[in-house]
């Protein structure tokens, strides 16, 4: 079996380890904000009650919400960010992006951006109503049939200097990386494991599905980012290092093109699935075009300044924005 690096491993000691080399910016424990810092938060899906009350703390405490600009300007040109400014995130794209994210954010005078995953968003025409529009919505559907945004919402939102719309990789692949079987897909698999975390099944060059009922019985094996140097396995033998090296270079190549073509302009900035990018990945996020990208380091400090390695960023957890000074 492929051994897993420990970094890229959930582990218990990995949050008191950072703490104890200093890779939180002083605020998370009561200190001022650092202003030589960019931090840059991320949510995932949100209703209207759950992230009022972080854009709100923003909002009253006078801090501005910065672009893809400014963190390539930290990042890229070494340059120190504008008072008070802090980045809002969030990945996938789920539809609460739309529904609920986009709308409070224009309402309280912020931009964000987004880590959209161009071979799930939805191929629905149109967009759906909001909360400005329905302001009685409250269960907003991201677990249900439509979960990720549209095409044409994600048009509107990144032409509205709102949400810019950036890369998450085509398909946020998870790959086996053993060929053993640990036992079975179940029905209790299908309920447990979240729709990004599950293997795969593709039926052509991009079109693909998450495991689901039609895969109870089958082996259960062993998974990992794409992204990351384990190679996967394929029946018996694993991946070779040029085989690895195209098929991370084809995802991420894919992925620009993709929203090149959708969005009509190129994406600049690149957020590694789980935030797990191997040195292949961040080398060929560099060759196909991308400025940047977000992907775990340790140490490694949680916030951009002018000494971050540009494919090497990190993030916090937006429940750190609460205790931001204010």
């Amino acid at each position: 079996m492929t051994r897993i690096p420990w970094s890229e491993r959930y582990s218990r000691w990995r949050a008191p380890l950072d703490v104890l080399l200093g890779c939180y910016p002083a605020f998370a424990f009561g200190g001022r904000l650092n202003p030589k810092i960019l931090p840059v938060f991320h949510f995932h899906e949100v209703t209207p009650s759950y992230l009022r009350p972080f854009l709100e703390h923003l909002s009253k405490n006078g801090y501005r919400t910065g672009s893809v600009e400014d963190i390539l300007e930290v990042a890229k040109n070494g340059k120190e960010p504008s008072p008070k400014t802090v980045v809002l995130t969030f990945d996938d794209a789920w539809s609460s992006l739309w529904t609920v994210a986009a709308p409070l954010l224009e309402e309280l005078g912020m931009q964000a951006i987004t880590f959209a995953i161009p071979g799930r968003v939805s191929t629905q025409p149109g967009v759906r109503d909001t909360i400005r529009n329905r302001p009685e919505l409250t269960d907003l559907g991201d677990a249900g049939e439509e979960p990720f945004c549209r095409w044409d919402e994600l048009r509107q939102l990144d032409k509205g200097n709102v949400i810019s719309v950036e890369s998450h990789t085509f398909a946020h692949e998870q790959i086996p990386v053993s060929k053993e079987a640990t036992g079975i897909w179940t029905a209790e698999d299908c309920e447990r494991v979240s729709l990004l975390s599950r293997p795969l099944v593709w039926s052509g060059e991009e079109s693909f599905r998450p495991y689901d009922e039609r895969e109870i019985g089958s082996p259960k094996l062993i998974t990992h980012a794409r992204m990351s140097d384990v190679p996967a396995f394929r029946g018996e033998a694993a991946e070779n290092a040029a085989e690895q090296r195209a098929a991370i270079q084809k995802d991420l190549v894919q992925c620009r093109e993709v929203f090149e073509k959708e969005l009509g302009r190129p994406t600049r900035l690149l957020c590694f699935p789980w935030t797990i990018g191997g040195k292949v990945a961040r080398e060929e996020a560099a060759v196909v075009g991308y400025e940047a990208a977000f992907a775990d380091s340790f140490p490694g400090k949680r916030y951009v300044h002018k000494a971050s390695s540009p494919f090497r960023l990190m993030r916090l957890k937006h429940e750190w924005i609460l205790k931001l000074p204010g």
